[in-house]
């Protein structure tokens, strides 16, 4: 009644899977529409669709899990033990096209092409266990390639949280970073420009302006003499 193929993706670092997790939980909830999971599983999203595609995170004792359905069939990712794995689960083959060859000349007569290939819905039964595997192993391919982008934003975050606390350097304090206001993101947005990769950022090399927002006064020649190039 039902068939599942499972891939399974071995890290040898056990920290480094579970690190990167939760940034995979981010991209399938945030990013994937229902016409990526309708692609993950061969199909295409047209005005005569019917059904409910739909993409459920749940947490577990064992881990996390996010599963997406497209009708009765789905599509997860979890992390049994130290593999992340990713499984298609086929509860309705009747979703999925089989090829099959027919002998056209039974019950015909005359001239015209003895065999023909048609395309079939697939039904339940060891004949198409073949083609479960198939549909499968592709989906589940496709599916890692999309999440392959992914990258662990711990040690981003973890560096972001240590800015936006106050620091004490060689006895001196530093007062911390405020992110969400106003100096603080066009100061951001400053270093982060594109004309300062090859240079780094400095005073003399930036627009004017362009560390304080517009409502600010004008910086004067001692605000940019004290500026840091760290």
């Amino acid at each position: 009644m039902t068939c599942e193929y499972a891939t399974d993706v071995l890290f040898r670092d056990r920290a480094y899977r579970a690190a990167l997790f939760p940034a995979l939980v981010e991209v399938l909830i945030t990013v994937f529409s229902a016409d990526d999971v309708l692609r993950f599983l061969g199909r295409k999203l047209h005005g005569n669709f019917q059904g409910e595609v739909t993409t459920d995170p749940k947490r577990r004792p064992e881990g996390r899990r996010v599963k997406h359905s497209l009708k009765r069939n789905t599509l997860k990712m979890y992390d049994p033990a130290n593999v992340l794995r990713v499984e298609t689960t086929i509860n309705d083959p009747r979703e999925f096209r089989v090829l099959r060859v027919i002998d056209t000349r039974q019950g015909h007569s005359g001239g015209g092409r003895p065999w023909a290939k048609h395309a079939l819905r697939s039904r339940r039964g060891v004949t198409n266990l073949w083609r479960y595997a198939q549909v499968g192993l592709q989906a589940n391919a496709r599916y890692f390639e999309a999440v392959a982008h992914a990258q662990p934003k711990g040690k981003a975050i973890a560096e972001l949280d240590r800015l936006c606390r106050p620091q004490t350097v060689n006895g001196k304090r530093n007062a911390r970073f405020h992110p969400v206001t106003a100096e603080d993101c066009a100061l951001f947005a400053a270093a982060l420009a594109g004309e300062h990769a090859l240079n780094g950022f400095r005073t003399k090399t930036s627009k004017p302006g362009c560390i304080q927002p517009p409502h600010a006064p004008a910086p004067t020649a001692d605000s940019a003499a004290r500026t840091s190039p760290a």
